[in-house]
């Protein structure tokens, strides 16, 4: 198994990121009105993006192509610890696990760097890997 790259997931998180923090903004922006000044905007728009995001996510993950539009396009996809599809149980669980690797600093997320398999927290807590195409 070729297991994925730090960098080819932070690639892909940033492209997945910038997707969803445009259309986020849009939808909050049309709910709510000019964004500028608007705590209700800011609020709706991290809704959105938490929502959202964590559907994205959990349906690509867990979909025929293993792998969100950021993943597809660094050539990575996620795994079960034998190389198999993940169910979107198993995706929901990493997306969560993923926003403790964040709260802990980024550090989760980090661990990718220094674990033999290149997992970091979410991928050990949801039992999956990270793997090039």
């Amino acid at each position: 198994m070729n297991f994925a790259s730090f960098w080819k997931r932070v690639i892909a998180t940033l492209i997945d990121w910038t997707i969803f923090s445009s259309l986020s903004s849009l939808l909050a922006w049309m709910v709510t009105g000019e964004p500028n000044g608007n705590d209700d905007f800011h609020w709706v728009n991290r809704g959105i993006f938490f929502l959202f995001y964590f559907v994205y996510c959990a349906a690509l993950e867990s979909s025929y192509k293993s792998a969100t539009i950021g993943k597809q396009v660094v050539g990575i996809r996620v795994t079960t610890l034998r190389g198999k599809r993940i169910s979107f149980a198993r995706a929901s669980i990493r997306y969560f696990g993923k926003l403790l690797s964040f709260f802990l600093a980024g550090f989760g997320c980090v661990m990718a760097l220094f674990t033999l398999k290149r997992q970091a927290l979410h991928d050990q807590i949801a039992k999956t890997l990270v793997l090039e195409k």
